[in-house]
């Protein structure tokens, strides 16, 4: 599982989460997993504004 936080300023959670998600794929952190035999990865992206948030599942 990895997981990315990001604080969406404009209070676009959407954007946020999609913004959060760049990263993992970017430096390609599931590859780390992959290299010790896991074969599922789950990506999760969690956006926060004040007391709302979005969760984002992308999945391998």
């Amino acid at each position: 599982m990895v997981i990315e936080v990001k604080y969406a300023e404009n209070g676009n959670l959407s954007e946020a989460c999609e913004r959060a998600l760049k990263p993992i794929e970017e430096r390609k952190y599931n590859e780390v997993f992959r290299e010790n035999g896991v074969d599922h990865v789950l990506k999760y992206a969690i956006a926060c504004h004040k007391k709302r948030c979005k969760v984002m599942l992308a999945e391998e």
